[in-house]
């Protein structure tokens, strides 16, 4: 692979304006195939189906959460890193365990 394309993590990583020109031209087949109607209801279903997956593949090695408190800190510390490749700015508790 092209040095371009390695993270700091070793892994393979594509440059952001591929990510949004293939974001542009789903929504444009989107639009083009239905005419617009519930365009915002398919792309929300296939970020959920998108996200749901990517969190399963990350997960599949590690123990279960026991709490609502593991699962947040996963989300804000190793979660985040995979998305944005950089840690949570801000997070706030109620101070209610979570």
């Amino acid at each position: 692979r092209p040095d371009f394309l390695q993270s700091e993590r070793g892994m393979a990583e594509v440059p952001d304006v591929t990510l949004e020109l293939l974001h542009g031209e789903i929504v444009r087949s989107l639009k083009e195939l239905d005419g617009g109607n519930g365009v915002e209801q398919k792309l929300s279903r296939m970020g959920f189906r998108v996200g749901q997956s990517w969190i399963e593949r990350l997960t599949k090695d590690r123990v279960r959460f026991k709490d609502e408190l593991d699962v947040v800190k996963y989300i804000c510390k190793e979660f985040w890193m995979s998305l944005f490749n950089k840690q949570i700015d801000n997070v706030r508790t109620n101070h209610q365990g979570v």
